[in-house]
């Protein structure tokens, strides 16, 4: 018992000292075992640290090439940050580069590096698996403001101002944009399949083609109605036909002359005259009131498409007005061989002969005795109250109509020539 509390020989002394021993002992592998856990966890937290740093050098390494719209500029940066094998360090003054107008990517935040390699910012989330889906600061300018790069490797440049100064800003889909309080652009209309105008000239119509309403809209009814000089192209289908070498009318006083008119069932057509040039300016003005009250005219074309055949281009009910001949059945030259007549729808409108009792002998064209009888009332009949008569008598013109003997009702004619 006394060995047992200390009472024999080696008493409380030595068993004191057993005690300290063992707790020193304890003491020493209790620390052993914390300081190698603890170096154990930093060793693991600095590899995951690296481990992260080094797969964002590789990122930015490897973006420029796939990049297809980078700069040789950007891609020395780019190279020069991986070379070196450190990280990207952001801006000491982090307040200057918030103020700078440019906005961080969304996302939390990382972490932060040791101060020493400086504070990296990085995209948490789950990986795509692909540099499609990640998105890192840069410094794209060299002059500290800060952009975003979209390292897609889809070939996608970085967004840019256009100017080529240098990266701007992209928006995640979500984010507000700098610009939302400045009101959008009115977006423009599209067009609607078919509204676009076709493109017309009035050299694409030719004597007697229709011309649509299209066509007139879009280059404006004024413009087919025009009087030119004769044009040596012009003078080479006349010549020898309506014109004939002559002492009385040169070439140079005769005027060309594009109408359009209306026919007989009311379709819009292209319309050619030869006048004089004493007259060319009043029949483009006559003409065009006529196209735009649709008085209705079956043809109006050169006389030279019916070999100034006067008598075949009449018989066709045929609009002319040049044409050097003489007064039918007479020897003296008609004012149509100066240019200075006109006849309208002839056929509907002839020149009647009678004899002394009043009775209808004849008219020309002859096929046009069925409305010699102008008592009767018929489509397209020239009477003192028809459109034609007012207008080209406001125009100085004077109408065969009133001739008391053999009435012309086509004719209109202008001159201090009379005829014989």
């Amino acid at each position: 018992m006394r060995v047992l509390w200390g009472n024999g020989p080696g008493g409380p002394g030595r068993r004191d000292r057993k005690w300290a021993f063992a707790a020193g002992a304890l003491a020493v592998i209790a620390a052993f075992f914390i300081q190698y856990a603890w170096e154990h966890d930093m060793s693991a937290l600095r590899q995951g640290e690296g481990n992260r740093k080094e797969e964002t050098i590789v990122s930015r390494a490897a973006a420029p090439s796939e990049l297809s719209g980078d700069s040789e500029a950007e891609k020395g940066q780019d190279r020069e940050r991986a070379g070196e094998g450190g990280v990207e360090e952001q801006p000491e003054d982090k307040t200057a580069a918030a103020e700078s107008g440019e906005n961080h990517e969304s996302g939390p935040d990382s972490g932060a590096a040791s101060e020493g390699a400086g504070e990296v910012e990085e995209k948490t989330g789950e990986e795509a698996g692909s540099a499609s889906g990640r998105k890192e600061r840069r410094d794209g300018s060299g002059d500290g403001t800060e952009g975003s790069r979209d390292d897609s490797g889809s070939g996608s440049p970085e967004s840019r101002d256009g100017s080529g100064n240098g990266p701007e800003e992209r928006q995640e889909p979500g984010s507000k944009s700098v610009d939302e309080t400045k009101p959008a652009a009115p977006e423009t209309e599209e067009a609607k399949p078919g509204s676009a105008p076709a493109q017309y000239a009035v050299s694409d119509y030719g004597p007697g083609d229709l011309v649509g309403e299209d066509a007139v809209y879009a280059l404006g009814s004024s413009s087919f109605f025009q009087e030119t000089e004769i044009s040596d192209s012009l003078f080479q289908r006349i010549y020898g036909k309506s014109y004939k070498e002559n002492s009385i009318i040169p070439r140079e006083d005769l005027r060309y002359i594009r109408v359009l008119y209306y026919d007989f069932s009311g379709n819009c057509r292209y319309g050619e005259l030869v006048s004089n040039k004493a007259i060319s300016r009043d029949l483009v003005e006559i003409f065009q009131e006529l196209y735009n009250q649709k008085y209705r005219i079956e043809k109006i074309r050169l006389v030279d498409d019916y070999d100034a055949d006067d008598d075949r281009s009449s018989s066709e009910n045929n609009t002319s007005c040049f044409n050097y001949r003489t007064v039918a059945g007479k020897s003296a030259l008609s004012l149509h061989a100066r240019g200075l007549a006109i006849d309208i729808n002839p056929r509907y409108n002839p020149n009647v002969f009678y004899d002394e009792a009043g009775n209808v002998t004849g008219c020309l064209p002859a096929n046009g005795m069925d409305y010699a009888d102008r008592s009767q009332d018929f489509p397209h009949k020239i009477d003192e109250n028809d459109l034609c008569v007012r207008l080209f008598k406001e125009h100085g013109f004077i109408w065969g109509g009133d001739w008391r003997r053999e009435p012309d009702y086509m004719h209109f004619s202008r001159s201090t020539v009379p005829e014989s």
